[in-house]
């Protein structure tokens, strides 16, 4: 993973136009999704939502 980091800043430094992205780079940690499907974005909303009442809840708010 150092490696590929090195080698994502020589491509940062010297050849900014052929930067890959994220999920190029780091094809083992990142999972490319269409994210521009309104219905995962609201479903990742309406998980938050829950996430965010139950900590609510737990702190007595």
């Amino acid at each position: 993973m150092m490696y590929r980091g090195g080698y994502l800043n020589a491509y940062a430094m010297n050849r900014p136009d052929k930067y890959p992205d994220i999920y190029t780079a780091f094809p083992e940690f990142f999972e490319k999704e269409s994210g521009s499907d309104w219905r995962i974005m609201k479903k990742r909303i309406a998980e938050y939502g829950e996430r965010a009442k139950k900590r609510k809840a737990e702190r007595g708010e």
